[in-house]
């Protein structure tokens, strides 16, 4: 297993030379352009920078911060 960008790439349980990309914390999902098997893990680094460079992580400028109580 390896960890990358938030990310785990593990050996597929079927198909023991395959990799799968699952979240790297408990629970979650995955976007569905990684979905799928990749045969080495280095293609599977490739895809999770390349759903990285299209889909940047949106932030409001005007946030607030909630006060809790």
């Amino acid at each position: 297993m390896i960890e990358y960008e938030g990310f785990k790439i593990v050996v597929d349980e079927n198909w023991g030379t395959m990799f799968r990309v699952k979240p790297a914390g408990k629970g979650g999902s995955i976007p569905t352009v990684l979905a799928g098997l990749y045969s080495t893990t280095d293609l599977a680094q490739k895809g999770i920078d390349t759903y990285r460079s299209t889909h940047k992580e949106k932030v409001k400028s005007n946030a607030t911060k909630l006060s809790v109580g």
